[in-house]
């Protein structure tokens, strides 16, 4: 998941004189849920097998689907540029406006974590490569402080930047896709275990977040609500046929569960390259999932912290320039850096905490909410409704709320 704050959304959404072409609206959103959550995918589903991961894939990508459009359809119910948060003090009051506040604030946290820690990780192992060894921490230092830098310098360069990093990161998929296909084995992709799927949940989430970019969205289309509905349900869908092919591949290669390396495998975070590595026998196949780790969280990174930076300048009333942009680049980039650093394997962690907890009553429950209000209570109306009326609401609440319930109870029983 990629965020992107509403003030730079907004600034690129308004650069467009004439209403977005449906094509763009569904790469935006496509764009903005694939991130480097990706890469702990196949590690979260290992033990569950690709039938069942791929069924909860399918119900996560469906149930976003759902409150994405939610906010659609409350976006469209105001005559004004909005936010989730305006959105959030206009249905909930000022609660609800700081609630979603906080979890903002908690979202960037957790994300930005994951990234100090993944990207200290392949920093540190790219040093090693060059025979100069440094530590994970350091790593994550490196890492997050040439961002910080780049960042500093301004948001045009960060974008050409990140743009040929994207298309680096298309190509090193394809790659490794091809490479993995020939390789896969029917009889590993019908392993199943059920009892261990929830814990796949969180991540699967998380990496169909596109809800924050919908205001923003809404302006680039010019409020053209049959557009707007293609971006957001073909927009999830293709993310949706990246994962499965990914998963497929991935997990199309372990051993069986008989197997004495299936254990040793799948607890393995770098499960994807080990596989991939035995399987072609290609001494460039590291460096390709090397290359590919790098890139999503590169570009995960660059996108997710500009945001940040935006989102507390806002926040805070303060002026993104000079010395103040230097101080918020700090505090955005450094401030993850101690948990990264006593926690160097928080990665997949972290995007868990984001999804399990975050995720699913900023995305799930409090779209569902805010609509409930603005239908039954605020009497709104908008040109776009999801069907379903008190009962899908209902339902939609009732879901993300076990979730989050389940997940307070599954992480409480690891800790048992």
């Amino acid at each position: 998941m990629t965020i992107l704050s509403n003030h730079k959304s907004r600034l690129m959404m308004s650069s467009f004189a004439k209403e977005g072409s449906a094509t763009g609206g569904v790469l935006l959103v496509a764009g903005c849920c694939i991130g480097a959550g990706m890469l702990g995918l196949p590690v979260v589903s290992a033990l569950t097998g690709f039938i069942p991961a791929s069924l909860i894939l399918i119900a996560s990508c469906f149930v976003m689907i759902c409150t994405g459009l939610l906010v659609l359809e409350l976006t469209l119910s105001f005559d004004h540029e909005v936010s989730l948060i305006s959105m959030a003090k206009a249905t909930l009051g000022q609660t609800g406006k700081f609630l979603t506040w906080i979890l903002f604030i908690l979202l960037f946290y957790c994300i930005l974590v994951a990234y100090a820690s993944g990207s200290g990780e392949i920093v540190a192992n790219g040093f090693h490569k060059l025979n100069i060894p440094i530590s994970h921490s350091f790593g994550s230092l490196f890492s997050m402080s040439l961002v910080a830098c780049l960042i500093y310098l301004g948001t045009h360069a960060i974008d050409r930047l990140n743009r040929i990093l994207m298309i680096g990161l298309v190509a090193a998929y394809g790659i490794l896709i091809l490479l993995g296909m020939p390789n896969i084995e029917m009889q590993s992709l019908h392993e199943k275990e059920w009892s261990t799927a929830f814990a796949t949940v969180p991540l699967m989430l998380i990496s169909f977040g596109h809800h924050n970019l919908i205001p923003s969205l809404t302006i680039y289309m010019k409020r053209n609500v049959s557009k707007l509905r293609l971006a957001i349900i073909l927009g999830n869908l293709i993310p949706l046929g990246i994962y499965l092919l990914w998963e497929g591949v991935i997990l199309g290669m372990l051993p069986l569960r008989n197997h004495p390396l299936f254990s040793e495998t799948v607890q393995n975070q770098d499960m994807a390259s080990g596989l991939l590595t035995h399987a072609t026998g290609s001494p460039y196949i590291l460096t390709a999932v090397n290359l590919f780790a790098f890139l999503a969280i590169a570009t995960s990174l660059i996108t997710t912290a500009l945001s940040c930076i935006d989102f507390l300048s806002d926040g805070l009333s303060v002026k993104n320039e000079g010395k103040t942009r230097a101080y918020l680049c700090a505090a955005v980039l450094l401030s993850p850096l101690p948990f990264a650093v006593t926690y160097p394997h928080i990665f997949l962690t972290a995007l868990g905490y984001a999804g399990g907890f975050i995720t699913v009553i900023l995305f799930g429950v409090l779209p569902a909410l805010m609509a409930w209000r603005s239908r039954y209570h605020l009497k709104q109306t908008s040109p776009f409704v999801v069907r379903g009326g008190k009962t899908s609401l209902a339902i939609i609440m009732t879901i993300f709320f076990a979730i989050f319930i389940l997940e307070i109870f599954r992480q409480f029983s690891m800790l048992m």
